[in-house]
């Protein structure tokens, strides 16, 4: 893979990095760092199937498997904010 793919890859850390910027910037609104985390976990599923449909491998345990992962990332989040 000769970097075939790195402007996919640069779209998801450029995502997930304003996601983390706006979740430290509203670190003191629990509520907006829930959407932010919400929107950021969406993000990642949208952008992971849309990679996958892109490189013609996507299926349904891709998608699952995505949609699975960024549900538990949301929980977690939501989790560390109401502590």
């Amino acid at each position: 893979m000769k970097d075939k793919y790195l402007l996919h890859f640069a779209i998801l850390l450029f995502g997930i990095l304003v996601s983390a910027f706006f979740f430290v910037y509203f670190r003191f609104n629990s509520t907006a760092q829930a959407v932010v985390a919400g929107m950021g976990c969406i993000y990642y599923i949208g952008w992971g199937i849309i990679h996958h449909a892109v490189r013609g491998r996507l299926s349904r345990l891709i998608a699952l498997e995505y949609i699975l992962v960024g549900s538990l990332i949301f929980l977690l989040l939501l989790t560390s904010i109401t502590l």
